[in-house]
């Protein structure tokens, strides 16, 4: 929600009307509250403590932690009722996210959204279905194997492959897209 110039404007002057986005979204069919607090204005460890307090009073819904910084993914799971999920986290710096955030995910049964990145300098962002599927795989083992994370919170739905498929680079990215979650539920999650 930090991404909306609203959402960032209305947290600045009071943060409850920040909130008010989120019960928009929830009224208008939204199935996961999507919250960034993170912003180079703003402190982002003490706007948790109020915004999460107002937000798990207007809305039940699943809530998505959008930030880089551990201890706030932490301080924001506190709050949170139920299932949520960590977003995101990727190799694009090698094992570093997955090795800060896994643990605090295990810690408070949190989902991962994973990222097809990873730390090849040439085409870290990947396009195609095959090398996406490829790093989605070699995450997987990691994600499971190395840092415990239940094979049973791993689904379809929470690995992401985006890319701007409407710039010149990426023509055709979205099929490649579309076509790589039918081979990661194949080969990964079957």
């Amino acid at each position: 929600m930090i991404g909306s110039r609203l959402f960032k404007n209305l947290v600045a002057r009071r943060m409850g009307r920040g909130t008010e986005i989120a019960r928009w979204q929830v009224k208008n069919g939204a199935h996961i509250v999507d919250v960034c607090l993170q912003s180079t204005d703003r402190d982002e460890m003490k706007d948790i403590q109020p915004f999460y307090e107002k937000l798990i009073n207007i809305s039940r819904r699943p809530i998505m932690i959008d930030t880089t910084d551990p201890r706030a993914i932490e301080l924001a799971l506190t709050y949170c009722q139920g299932k949520s999920l960590i977003n995101s986290i990727n190799l694009e710096d090698g094992e570093e996210k997955f090795e800060r955030t896994c643990p605090v995910a295990r810690k408070y049964g949190a989902a991962l959204v994973v990222g097809c990145i990873d730390e090849d300098k040439l085409q870290a962002q990947a396009f195609t279905r095959e090398r996406k599927l490829a790093i989605a795989q070699r995450s997987y083992q990691i994600l499971t194997d190395k840092y415990g994370i239940p094979r049973r919170t791993l689904s379809s739905t929470r690995w992401c492959s985006l890319a701007p498929p409407a710039t010149r680079n990426y023509i055709g990215g979205a099929v490649e897209t579309i076509e790589e979650f039918g081979l990661i539920k194949e080969s990964i999650l079957m």
